[in-house]
Formats: structure tokens, sequence, C-alpha cells
């Protein structure tokens, strides 16, 4: 499968895996590269690609981003997924959710905060679990990109000799 910058990826499960790639003689998934015990906690956790190099792949924007960083990850442990059917599991920190009756509220903490939103009233699909349509959500936006509102510029004091040791030449001062 063809992946790209910007899709939205599920970690394939263990047992996908291992039926598709087998088993090596640590009883690692024989994907390249290797997929260990030690990282099935991350099976069904979504992500967004990032980088693609060959068959690596840079994920961000996780689902649940403890303890995502110190991971290789590669095409091969990964299926797209269709973000037209969106679920609970996919939300993320500071994903602003409408629902039907256009009410909008803030996934925060695994809580939605902001309207009458219940987060434990909805199903996996993101719809109300007592048939309430008026509560089903009808679209989840995440902040893509932050601008920048204020930073700090520090202005420094410096010799000329300071100055050109920190370019490593010399510098003549002229007007």
């Amino acid at each position: 499968m063809e992946f790209k910058v910007g899709d939205r990826v599920r970690i394939k499960s263990w047992e996908q895996m291992e039926k598709e790639f087998g088993k090596n003689s640590c009883e690692e998934i024989n994907c390249n590269p290797t997929f260990i015990e030690c990282m099935s906690y991350l099976c069904g956790r979504t992500a967004s690609i990032v980088k693609i190099n060959g068959e690596a792949v840079k994920l961000t924007d996780w689902s649940d981003s403890e303890d995502t960083a110190r991971w290789s990850f590669s095409t091969d442990m990964i299926e797209l997924v269709d973000t037209s059917k969106l679920s609970k599991s996919d939300l993320q920190e500071g994903d602003i959710v409408t629902d039907r009756e256009g009410n909008k509220s803030i996934f925060l903490d695994d809580e939605l905060y902001g309207t009458t939103i219940d987060l434990d009233g909805l199903t996996d699909e993101l719809k109300d679990d007592k048939d309430y349509s008026e509560y089903d959500i009808v679209k989840v936006e995440r902040p893509i990109k932050y601008e920048t509102v204020f930073e700090r510029k520090e202005v420094r004091e410096m010799t000329v000799e300071e100055i050109s040791k920190a370019l490593g030449f010399e510098v003549k001062v002229v007007k």
C-alpha cells in the first residue's frame, strides 16, 4: 500500500502482523524493523505520517501520545485509517467536537468540556448511546498549526572579541 505524508494511520494489531509476517526465533513480528512484544501497547493507536523514507515512517499526532517517541515504525506496521469514520479513541487533546445541534466542546484530559455533550454517553462511532441523535458528533476539528503570537527577542551586549570568538573568525567593525 502506498502511504503519503499527512495520512492518518493505525498500528496494526499483533495478531494481524503475526498472520501477515510471522514470528522470528525471539517471538518478535518479522516485519522490518521487527515489532517486539513490548511495543504491543501501541497496537490500535492512530497517528499521522510526517515523514516517509523508503519503508520507514515518522509518526506524530498520536491518539495517545504516552511513550511513543522511542520506537521506529515502518509501512509494514501501519494501515490507513478511514477518517470519514472517526471513533472515540481517535480524539486528541484540543480537538473541537460539534454535535448535530451545533453545540461545541473541546476534548481535554479524556473529557469533553463546553456544552451538553457527554463523552461517556457516546458510542465508539461518536453517536449518542440513547438514540438522541441531536447529541451525535457530526464534526471534529483539530488544531494543525500554531501561530506565534508572542516571542521575546533578547538583546545581548557583546564585545568585538566575543563576536569574533562566537563566529570563529575575526570581525572588523565598519560604519
